[in-house]
């Protein structure tokens, strides 16, 4: 990265010709690629927490359905790049205190299933693209206020969705 930015930066300076796509575009390329590496190499998951009870997916270039039935769900990651994945948690239950799932969908769509009386905070940035709650309201069914659910994460040129069943 240095060699390349000290030719860039050459280009820059004797050659007052500005160009977005020889300047910056390489190096937006480049952050992407670090940060969606730093990403999936950290370790954010909670101690003592089984695998079941975590979910970290990633879908690069294709997809998958996973299905979640633990009873002391803690969150988790998704990653969609340039594919999709579906995550079901109608059959899970929250564990104590607030389970946060972090989202990143790049040319990609994301769509979480979630039982109808869980309470969905969405805390999702979308730059061209979309994340929307789809879920279906029922008169009958009334949100547990201690079974929250926060989808936080970006999307960048794709989408996703939040639905129950």
């Amino acid at each position: 990265m240095s060699i390349g930015a000290i030719f860039m930066l050459e280009d820059i300076l004797w050659w007052w010709h500005f160009d977005f796509w020889d300047v910056f575009f390489p190096g937006i390329l480049i952050f992407l690629g670090i940060a969606l590496v730093m990403r999936k190499s950290s370790n954010n998951k909670p101690t003592g927490t089984d695998e079941v009870d975590y979910i970290d997916d990633m879908a690069i270039f294709g997809g998958g359905e996973k299905k979640i039935t633990s009873q002391n769900f803690k969150g988790g990651k998704i990653t969609a790049v340039f594919g999709g994945s579906k995550v079901n948690l109608s059959q899970a239950d929250i564990s104590d205190g607030q389970p946060v799932l972090d989202v990143f969908a790049m040319f990609g769509g994301t769509e979480v299933v979630v039982p109808p009386d869980w309470t969905i905070k969405t805390e999702v940035t979308a730059i061209f693209g979309g994340f929307s709650d789809k879920r279906q309201t029922a008169i009958n069914v009334v949100h547990n206020v201690e079974k929250v659910l926060t989808i936080k994460g970006i999307v960048l040129f794709g989408g996703g969705e939040v639905k129950n069943l």
